[in-house]
C-alpha cells in the first residue's frame, strides 16, 4: 500500500471515530433524560398510591360509621372495613418497587389463582369496552 492510500485510510478511520464519539453524547443525554422521566413517573405513582391508601382509610371509616355492629351485615361491613384499612396502610407504607416485588411473590406462590384473576379481569375489561 502506498503512502497516499495509507493516509487516506487513517483519515477515514479518524473521521469514523469522531462521528462515533459525536453520536454517543446525544445518546447518553437521551438516556439520562429517559431515566429522569421514569423516576418522576415512579414518584407520581408512589404519591398516587399513598393518596389511594388514604382514601381507602376514609372509606373504611365511613363504612364503620354507617354499619351497625350488632347485625350480621354490620359485622361483615366491619370485616370489609378492616381489610380496606389494611390495604390502605400497605399502599401508604410501601413504595412502587415493594408493591411490585410483593405481587411477583404472590404470583409465584399462587400461579393458578393469578392466572384465573388475570383471565377474569380481562373478561370484565373486554365486556366494559364492548359496551
Amino acid at each position: 500500500m502506498n503512502e497516499s492510500t495509507r493516509r487516506t485510510a487513517e483519515s477515514v478511520r479518524e473521521s469514523v471515530r469522531d462521528v462515533g464519539q459525536q453520536a454517543r453524547e446525544p445518546a447518553r443525554e437521551m438516556g439520562q433524560q429517559a431515566s429522569d422521566v421514569a423516576q418522576q413517573a415512579a414518584a407520581r405513582v408512589g404519591q398516587a398510591a399513598g393518596t389511594v391508601g388514604a382514601k381507602l382509610h376514609g372509606a373504611a371509616e365511613t363504612l364503620r360509621e354507617k354499619a351497625s355492629p350488632e347485625r350480621m351485615l354490620g359485622r361483615a361491613a366491619g370485616t370489609v372495613a378492616d381489610r380496606l384499612d389494611r390495604v390502605g396502610s400497605y399502599l401508604q407504607e410501601h413504595d412502587l418497587s415493594g408493591v411490585r416485588r410483593d405481587v411477583e411473590a404472590m404470583i409465584r406462590r399462587y400461579p393458578f389463582a393469578a392466572l384465573l384473576i388475570g383471565v377474569g379481569m380481562g373478561y370484565l375489561l373486554a365486556r366494559r369496552l364492548v359496551r
